[in-house]
């Protein structure tokens, strides 16, 4: 490798930091092995988030894939060349696919046996969502996946233990020529859900699997395609590898826990550089740097990788909560840490804490894999995330009484008749952990005569998404509520309206004990669609036990921004737009940058 002088170094660590340390610690492909027509593969994807669909989106270009999910919904708009998800890049194929200027070989499906029938490689990308009551993911449908290869493929398919415990003991290896007879080869399988360390080592343990590896993504939500064709690194992990990059046989960048290089390369080996391939092959940019690990190396990369992506947004966090309590200008200080090359002038955007598909999910694990080990930062910032979030809930109600106390804030007669001054907001220390709400005889304080109306502009945790998962937004209102807080949430019409129902059930009456919320039960909530027009909410994923409260006096969602502005007595915004400028003066939110 080429030695830089300290200054070539210092101008690349600048511009392009991450690159940086790719160049550094691997060593990049020597030239890319594009596979041709005569080796065009038939892959299966199941599972339709954004790390499904945005692989089958990639790699339809140039192999037969077949996409799965169990939503109906979502497949007969893959059909139709509709992105389920919001993606500028996923779109932009869509619409040329649609019209005929862009060939994606891409199938669908709902069956996810039949179309694991006649498959070379199988992508495993459904949720692993973590489980408080187990202290692990719930990889539970990784397994439903795997057993249903088993049975396709198997004239006398055979029901195996699952690992829905990760702890589980797994039992002996299986070889292959134990495998019921009449079974067809079985497919490459990789996992592209994030597992527990260890976990793919169990698995191929339990169901006698030989072609089982595990490929973490890094992947940003709404950019999932993007960060597919420009990838920062290729990481995949399999059971026998020697630590080199793939393609070459030398220059070690990862090596086993005991300090020395991995086994001989074998299958495990030869499937993590062909899958490697796949993926580098359809980038576009020359030189991935790509890396072959163990997969209990590459299960904890994922959980270390974003869980100091969690750290990063916590500290920026902890910093704009010291500042605005200071009344210092918060900007200033970041923009002067973030020219320290070491740090860098990214991801550093102030927010209502981090949330979205992974960084919860994957902090919780990592901090249940630790284990008795000693360690203090992965808790410290699961709980710098929910103090954050009891902090800005203090601020907001604050601001609210505020604005209530002062006519000429607000439009006279919003919120009713008299109001009663509540003493301050403090919220009660609890344990460590999960957020939970604490039941109304448990606050501290008095309720206000009349619920003080907070309207939240979008549920969405990023810019320019779709996804209100795990948003910190979710349990500011939920501390709010307590305070007898009600809520205006404003969404754009063509928002996605399922993740909505929840909210009208759990926010949009706050007097559960009134007659009129009692009466209220029977009704169904009524939302404005862009034609004027009511449509009933649909059914929740989950049962529901109970009807969904009525919303008419004020209703729990709208698509009218007017409206919105006008009824709203402060809105909060966890990312700012310019749609809001008129109403300025009304609006809290921590968006410093106007980015993610």
């Amino acid at each position: 490798m080429t030695r830089l002088s300290d200054g070539q170094a210092q101008g690349i660590r600048m511009r392009n930091p991450c690159k940086y340390l790719a160049d550094l610690y691997t060593k990049k492909m020597s030239k890319k092995r594009y596979i041709d027509s005569t080796n065009m593969m038939n892959i299966t994807i199941v599972g339709m988030g954004y790390v499904g669909m945005s692989l089958a989106v990639l790699l339809s270009r140039r192999h037969r894939v077949t996409a799965v999910d169990i939503l109906p919904d979502k497949i007969e708009k893959i059909k139709r060349w509709e992105s389920p998800l919001k993606d500028p890049e996923i779109e932009q194929f869509f619409r040329e696919a649609g019209s005929g200027r862009r060939t994606l070989m891409l199938d669908t499906s709902t069956d996810t046996k039949a179309a694991c029938k006649n498959a070379d490689i199988v992508i495993i990308a459904v949720p692993t969502d973590f489980d408080p009551a187990s202290g692990n993911f719930d990889c539970s449908a990784i397994e439903t996946v795997i057993q249903g290869i088993l049975n396709v493929r198997s004239s006398t398919p055979e029901a195996v233990p699952g690992l829905t415990n990760p702890e589980a003991e797994a039992g002996p290896e299986k070889p292959a020529e134990t495998t019921p007879s009449g079974t067809e080869a079985l497919p490459l399988i990789v996992i592209k859900s994030t597992v527990p360390v260890g976990y793919t080592e169990k698995l191929k343990a339990a169901y006698g699997l030989q072609r089982l590896i595990f490929s973490p993504e890094f992947l940003r939500e709404s950019r999932a395609l993007y960060d597919n064709l420009y990838p920062s690194r290729i990481v995949v992990g399999c059971d026998n590898s020697t630590g080199t990059a793939a393609g070459s046989s030398s220059e070690p960048v990862s090596k086993s826990s005991s300090g020395s290089s991995a086994a001989t390369p074998g299958s495990g080996r030869k499937d993590a550089e062909l899958f490697a391939d796949l993926l580098s092959e359809s980038a576009r940019i020359p030189d991935v740097p790509v890396l072959i690990t163990g997969t209990r190396e590459a299960e904890a990369l994922k959980l270390f990788s974003n869980t100091y992506l969690a750290l990063r947004v916590s500290f920026f966090n902890e910093l704009d909560t010291y500042a605005e309590s200071k009344g210092l200008d918060a900007a200033s200080i970041i923009r002067g840490v973030s020219l320290d090359p070491r740090i860098g002038d990214y991801y550093n955007n102030p927010s209502f804490g981090y949330g979205g598909y992974c960084l919860p999910k994957d902090t919780h694990q990592l901090q249940a894999e630790y284990g008795d080990i000693p360690q203090e930062l992965v808790t410290a910032a699961i709980e710098s995330n929910r103090k954050r979030k009891e902090y800005l809930a203090a601020v907001i109600y604050e601001k609210a009484q505020k604005r209530l106390l002062e006519p000429e804030l607000h439009e006279p007669g919003l919120l009713g008749p008299e109001f009663h001054e509540p003493e301050p907001f403090e919220p009660e220390p609890h344990e460590p952990g999960i957020l939970e709400p604490k039941p109304p005889e448990q606050l501290p304080g008095s309720q206000t005569a009349e619920p003080l109306l907070i309207g939240i502009y979008r549920l969405s945790m990023k810019k320019d998404s779709d996804n209100s998962r795990e948003a910190a937004v979710w349990d500011i209102m939920e501390l709010l509520k307590e305070k007898g807080c009600r809520f205006l949430i404003y969404e754009p019409a063509e928002t996605d309206f399922q993740a909505h129902v929840s909210v009208a059930e759990t926010f949009a009456d706050t007097k559960e004990n009134s007659a009129e919320a009692e009466a209220a039960k029977a009704e169904t909530v009524k939302v404005p669609t862009p034609s004027n027009e009511t449509r009933e909410a649909p059914e929740r994923a989950t049962a529901m036990s109970e009807e969904v409260p009525d919303c008419s006096e004020i209703p729990a969602v709208t698509h009218d921004l007017s409206s919105f502005k006008k009824q709203s007595l402060l809105i909060i915004a966890n990312r700012y737009h310019h749609e809001l400028d008129d109403v300025k003066e009304k609006v809290y939110t921590r968006d410093i940058f106007d980015r993610d």
